[in-house]
């Protein structure tokens, strides 16, 4: 078919307005030839070796940065008086703010305590001790099991006899 041929049936299809079907042809065909140059330059890449990223003079003056806290676990430690002895906070038991402390990993921490930056898939040790009250903790082993994880602990504690 010539191409005069083509552009009398596409008058005849869509009138004078013959652009709108010319400008859906080339730009398919702008689309696929720009498929191919994609294909092709990531063929390219494959090809090149792979580069070892760049230190720059911030990485040799200050070291390489600290992990983002979204990588890392948080803590969260609140102490409470348990009245009734049944393990959990109830809205009559108090908060008992800066009467326990804990020891995590060698560090002592006045609870409430807010402890971030623990590596996930790692299992600390906490010991919990008072002076008026006596923490009742279940397990004594602290473990991250994902990134970012946060863990909440409802500490619940009964006074010294």
């Amino acid at each position: 078919m010539s191409a005069r041929s083509c552009q009398q049936r596409m008058r005849r299809l869509f009138g004078r307005h013959i652009l709108f079907p010319c400008l859906l042809v080339m730009l398919s065909v702008g689309a696929l030839h720009a498929e191919g140059t994609t294909e092709a330059s990531v063929n390219m890449r494959k090809q090149l070796p792979a580069r070892e990223p760049e230190e720059s003079i911030l990485d040799l003056t200050f070291g390489s940065p600290p992990p983002l806290a979204t990588e890392r676990g948080i803590l969260i430690i609140d102490a409470f008086f348990d009245r009734n002895g049944n393990g959990r906070h109830d809205p009559d038991e108090d908060e008992l703010t800066d009467k326990i402390t804990c020891s995590l990993d060698g560090i002592d921490y006045s609870v409430p305590a807010f402890i971030p930056g623990l590596p996930y898939q790692e299992t600390f040790e906490l010991s919990c001790s008072g002076e008026q009250y006596t923490p009742r903790l279940d397990d004594s082993e602290i473990f991250v099991s994902k990134r970012g994880q946060i863990l909440h602990l409802d500490l619940p504690c009964s006074r010294v006899r």
